[in-house]
């Protein structure tokens, strides 16, 4: 195997796969601390429901289905504020369209 690619893999190995997706969502412009937040009101809202359901809380079970349904709006806003950034970084300026000539006028008699 060529030296590059065993350097190539021993820093894929040792590397923090976290350290990447935030390098990877900053450098298009996406707030990570929204989409961590989302996340993890997902899972604490999942786990809620999970926990009341084996005991039997129904009140505990909506209070659950409310964070979780919560979280899923907040994560598709900051999704879309993403797709938003990403696209006003990558999307060309318009062409200015060159004038157009006027049109010689015909002239009957």
């Amino acid at each position: 195997m060529p030296s590059f690619m065993r350097s190539a893999i021993r820093r894929r190995l040792t590397c923090d796969p976290a350290e990447h997706v935030e390098d990877w969502l900053a450098r298009r412009g996406g707030n990570v601390d929204l989409l961590f937040q989302a996340e993890q009101e997902i899972i604490r809202g999942a786990l809620q429901i999970t926990a009341s359901r084996l005991i039997g809380q129904n009140t505990q079970k909506q209070a659950g289905n409310n964070e979780l349904f919560r979280g899923t709006t907040s994560f598709q806003e900051a999704q879309a504020d993403t797709r938003r950034v990403w696209d006003a970084m990558h999307t060309p300026a318009p062409k200015a369209r060159p004038a157009k000539k006027p049109r010689a006028s015909k002239k009957t008699s």
